[in-house]
């Protein structure tokens, strides 16, 4: 109900304002919030062992460019470009984990690319049933320690050696059939 209520005093700001080009990205910020908190409490039913994979038909691209929206204020602020080679295709997915998925690899990208670098993203279809997502950027890349022990099955999101952010996107994936 904050975040809601920062949303509706965001509308009336803009309203009075009347300059959509300022307070866009804030409100478009508030809104990715609110559905990373909702995505949260999704979570939390994980560890209660509830399923809450709900799998429908979406366009990748659309969410990719969502993703991309949510993170741009960030990347112009630290002159990072981004490129997006994705082709436009319908997907079979739980949109809440693709786009926890998608969140977090281009949060990734973001944290580890020095200011004027680039990030870029491409969806290809490989078949009839698979896709394959690939982030790149102009950062160092892993460390070999967390590439050395990525393969390691982790049980539960309290193992976090590879960090919350892709021990969370591993159990996602394996949970969705995604490798």
């Amino acid at each position: 109900n904050p975040l809601n209520r920062l949303l509706v005093e965001l509308a009336i700001v803009k309203k009075t304002m009347g300059d959509d080009k300022l307070i866009e990205p804030m409100e478009n910020t508030l809104k990715e919030t609110i559905g990373l908190f909702e995505r949260l409490l999704q979570w939390s039913k994980m560890d209660n062992k509830q399923n809450i994979y709900s799998p429908v038909k979406i366009n990748l691209n659309d969410n990719i460019n969502k993703i991309i929206t949510f993170y741009l204020p960030e990347m112009q602020l630290r002159q990072i470009s981004i490129i997006n080679n994705s082709e436009t295709m319908l997907v079979f997915v739980d949109p809440n984990i693709l786009q926890t998925l998608l969140r977090n690899f281009l949060s990734n990208a973001i944290s580890v690319v020095s200011k004027g670098g680039t990030i870029e993203i491409k969806a290809t279809v490989i078949d009839e049933e698979n896709v394959e997502v690939v982030f790149s950027d102009s950062g160092p890349g892993f460390p070999e320690e967390v590439l050395s022990n990525f393969h390691v099955e982790k049980s539960d999101l309290n193992s976090a050696s590879n960090g919350l952010g892709l021990t969370l996107c591993k159990v996602l994936a394996k949970m969705s059939g995604w490798r």
